[in-house]
């Protein structure tokens, strides 16, 4: 988590502090877990975690959609700190449990309406900076999750590279940048057959041979 905010100090209107949200996040999960007697939930595909999700949301929110919002009065007045900081927990919980981070899979979580987060990225509301950053935070954590399937190699590649591709420019597994032009990347094979060649180099210069 950033360490720009004391996460003692961002709570909800309840006074409830990130440290609650994410015990109950992960209890809930836990809950969600036992229930249907899930052995392994990182073997589970992205449609069972997504339904955890919106289990979730029911459970936390469902009874108190305010939550989230620092003056109800006011339309749309997001706890901004508070939405951040249980993003971090959501991307931390993604990565746990090797699942696709995405806006779509943290709006169901939240209950918030994921064109809310596309309009903070695209700048279109009024509220504080760091909105904008919630929106960048999921955008970069989605391409680093997907990419870490790839190395992983635990999904097939085909059914990840599209997405990639499109939403984010990568080429046959390449990396785009931003002038368009494909990234150089070495892949994880070739990195340790790079490393395995340097051990079996001598030591010194005059143990080559002539």
């Amino acid at each position: 988590m950033s360490d720009n905010i004391n996460y003692t100090t961002v709570a909800d209107t309840d006074g409830n502090t990130v440290d609650v949200f994410e015990n109950e996040i992960s209890l809930f999960l836990q809950e969600y877990i036992d229930e249907r007697r899930i052995d392994d939930m990182r073997k589970e595909p992205q449609s069972r975690w997504n339904a955890a999700l919106i289990y979730i949301n029911k459970a936390l929110f469902g009874t108190n959609k305010d939550k989230l919002i620092i003056d109800s009065r006011v339309s749309n007045a997001y706890n901004i700190d508070l939405i951040s900081s249980i993003c971090d927990v959501y991307i931390t919980l993604c990565y746990e449990y090797d699942k696709e981070i995405s806006i779509i899979g943290f709006s169901k979580l939240t209950g918030i309406n994921q064109d809310t987060f596309y309009s903070w990225g695209n700048n279109e509301t009024q509220v504080a900076s760091g909105a904008s950053e919630i929106y960048k935070k999921l955008n970069a954590e989605r391409e680093e999750s997907l990419s870490n399937k790839l190395i992983s190699g635990g999904s097939n590649p085909m059914k990840i590279l599209p997405a990639l591709n499109r939403h984010y420019g990568w080429n046959m597994g390449q990396p785009r940048g931003a002038d368009g032009t494909a990234r150089i990347s070495v892949s994880r094979e070739e990195i340790e057959a790079r490393a395995h060649t340097v051990d079996l180099l001598p030591e010194s210069a005059d143990e080559l041979p002539d």
